[in-house]
């Protein structure tokens, strides 16, 4: 198995980190140049030829995050890239207009209350800290909540070693309190929790 740890040696490179990089995507997601141009291609090819698809991004770094997290089997890659599509129709006062200048998601953020940390895990992931004390839940509702959480994961999710080598999460839920059951009604909690996989 590959040594993640290798990639955050701070004596390493551009290129040797990029290497390190590729041989893990080679040997963990069967990522390697003749798969990822055959199966880009093919997933563009679908997206194109597909009725049900409109106004879809499918730039490389796009559709890699799909083919990635199913290790390049083009049919689960589809089935992730509608749910996620699906995903941003079902909620889109959620998924649309993402913008961390918005005054309460920066305020959100500005807190602390979730953010990347500079640190990596010991697997060299990116960590993705979140301090539920610092959401006022008289203050802020369930789709500032989301919309926090969406800004993170998908600017991660635009780089290659997040792709590759996944993100980890790291909660401190002291202070949960009841009110946070009414961010979200039962049914838009099990959407949120079932879709948002992407």
């Amino acid at each position: 198995m590959p040594d993640p740890m290798d990639i955050c040696n701070n004596n390493n490179t551009g290129d040797k980190i990029k290497k390190e990089l590729a041989r893990i995507a080679k040997e963990e997601l069967r990522d390697t140049d003749s798969t990822r141009t055959q199966c880009l291609q093919s997933l563009r090819e679908w997206v194109e030829q597909n009725g049900d698809i409109e106004n879809c991004l499918t730039d490389d770094n796009f559709l890699l995050r799909f083919l990635r997290v199913k290790k390049f089997s083009i049919p689960m890659a589809q089935q992730v890239l509608l749910k996620y599509l699906n995903y941003r129709k079902k909620f889109s006062e959620i998924m649309y207009n993402l913008d961390y200048t918005d005054p309460k998601i920066n305020e959100l953020i500005s807190r602390g209350y979730i953010f990347v940390s500079p640190f990596r895990d010991s697997q060299c992931r990116r960590v993705i800290i979140y301090d539920l004390s610092k959401f006022d839940v008289s203050k802020f509702n369930g789709v500032d909540l989301a919309r926090s959480h969406a800004i993170t994961y998908e600017t991660l999710v635009d780089d290659d070693e997040s792709q590759i080598l996944g993100v980890h999460h790291v909660a401190d839920v002291e202070a949960i309190s009841p009110q946070f059951l009414t961010l979200f009604t039962i049914t838009e909690f099990s959407y949120l929790i079932r879709w948002g996989e992407v």
